[in-house]
């Protein structure tokens, strides 16, 4: 069980219940192993060739995000898409954006956002100084 030590006065044991769930949010770092297949946006944050560690990256419309680490790296996990979130162009899946293939990927306290395309299962990759 738990054991709770509040000194000498007072001492308390709880059972710890069998069926124990605890919630937690994992940070996604670059370099996690994700499934193969999966769709991402890889990069970097730089401000003349300094790395911006803590900054909030993410994508415009979407619910993705992440903080970049203290090199400046980030990844962008768009998780299994429907196909309401993809748009086929020349043969190719690309995660749809406003109208089209094109994503607008916003960092906090960058005033211009970097226009980009995410294929399906690929890995894009991209610097925003």
């Amino acid at each position: 069980g738990l054991e709770y030590d509040y000194g000498e006065d007072a001492r308390i044991r709880l059972p710890v219940p069998e069926n124990l769930i605890l919630r937690m949010m994992l940070k996604l770092k670059p370099s996690y192993p994700f499934p193969p297949g999966a769709t991402l946006i890889r990069g970097k944050v730089d401000s003349a060739g300094e790395a911006i560690s803590g900054a909030k990256v993410r994508v415009r419309g979407k619910d993705v995000e992440n903080k970049t680490t203290e090199e400046g790296e980030f990844v962008l996990y768009f998780g299994p898409l429907t196909e309401d979130e993809i748009i086929r162009v020349d043969g190719k899946k690309f995660v749809k954006g406003n109208g089209g293939k094109t994503l607008y990927l916003e960092v906090e306290g960058v005033t211009e956002p970097k226009e980009l395309e995410a294929e399906e299962g690929k890995t894009t990759s991209v610097i925003n100084s």
